[in-house]
C-alpha cells in the first residue's frame, strides 16, 4: 500500500552570498512534513547535511524575482506568496505551511497538527503567529529598526507616511498585537487568507513603501482593515538563531 502524500510542508528561503547562508547541520526530519528551500544557492554549495529539496531560482530569469529590487524582496516573494509558489515550483497544494527564517526549524516533539488546527479554526484569517514580545506598537519597532541600523531614518520616515494614509491618519502609536514574520504558519488554501498575502505584496511592493521591512506594514495591515491571526508561542515550537553576522550586502539591488 502506497503512503499518502504529506498535507503540511515546511518552507524557508535565502537569497545572497552563498557563504553567508546559515543553515542548521542535521536538522531533525518530523516525519509529517515536506521540506523546501527556496534560493539563489546551489545545493551544492550548502555544506550542511538538511531535509530540505532545494529549488535554486535564477534570478535573472525567473519572473517572479528578477524585477524585484533586492535579494531580501526576492527572499520575501518566497515568503509572502508560499501560496503560489507551492504550486508553480513543487506543483501541489499542501493544507498547512509553516514558514521559518532559514536559521531556523521545527522541533520533532511538538504537536504540529494541534498547530495547524488553530490556524483552522480562528474566526478571521487562517494564520498562526506568535507576539512580538518587546512591541506594542508600530513606531516603537520602526524606530527600533534604525537604532539597529538595520535601515535608514529617511526610508523609515517615508515608510511611516505610506502606513499613516493605509487609513485615514492612522495612528501608528496605536497599541496592538504586535505579531513577528519569523515564523508563522496558514492555511494556502483559505481564500480570504492568500487575498490577505496577495494584499500585503501589492502594498510591500509600492514605491512610496520606501523600507524592505515586512513586519510595521504586516502588523498595520491587519489592524486597519480588522483581520487578525491566532496568537501561539511559536517561539517555542522551534530552534535556531543566526550564527552569522548582520548582512547588509542582501539589501542592495542587484542580480
Amino acid at each position: 500500500m502506497s503512503q499518502m502524500p504529506n498535507t503540511m510542508c515546511v518552507c524557508v528561503s535565502y537569497f545572497g552570498d552563498p557563504s553567508k547562508i546559515d543553515i542548521p547541520e542535521n536538522i531533525p526530519k518530523i516525519d509529517d512534513f515536506d521540506y523546501f528551500l527556496f534560493t539563489n544557492v546551489s545545493a551544492a554549495d550548502i555544506r550542511v547535511q538538511h531535509p530540505y529539496t532545494v529549488f535554486t531560482i535564477d534570478t535573472e530569469k525567473d519572473t517572479n524575482v528578477n524585477y524585484l529590487p533586492t535579494n531580501v524582496h526576492r527572499s520575501r516573494f518566497f515568503k509572502f506568496q508560499l501560496h503560489k509558489a507551492l504550486r508553480q515550483y513543487v506543483g501541489r497544494a499542501y493544507d498547512f505551511v509553516m514558514y521559518v527564517d532559514h536559521y531556523m526549524y521545527l522541533k520533532p516533539d511538538k504537536d504540529w497538527k494541534h498547530i495547524q488546527q488553530q490556524a483552522e479554526n480562528h474566526h478571521s484569517l487562517k494564520i498562526v503567529q506568535k507576539k512580538h514580545k518587546g512591541v506594542s506598537n508600530t513606531n516603537q519597532e520602526m524606530d527600533y529598526i534604525v537604532q539597529l541600523e538595520k535601515e535608514t531614518r529617511a526610508n523609515i520616515d517615508s515608510a511611516k507616511l505610506y502606513l499613516r494614509n493605509l487609513k485615514t491618519n492612522y495612528d501608528l502609536s496605536k497599541p496592538i498585537t504586535y505579531v513577528e514574520n519569523n515564523i508563522f504558519g496558514f492555511c494556502p488554501q483559505h481564500a480570504k487568507t492568500c487575498e490577505h498575502y496577495d494584499l500585503f505584496w501589492m502594498h510591500y511592493l509600492q514605491s512610496a513603501y520606501k523600507t524592505y521591512r515586512d513586519q510595521p506594514l504586516w502588523n498595520v495591515l491587519y489592524d486597519a482593515i480588522s483581520k487578525s491571526c491566532a496568537i501561539l508561542d511559536l517561539e517555542s515550537y522551534c530552534q535556531g538563531k543566526i550564527q552569522r553576522e548582520f548582512s547588509r550586502d542582501r539589501y542592495v539591488s542587484s542580480n
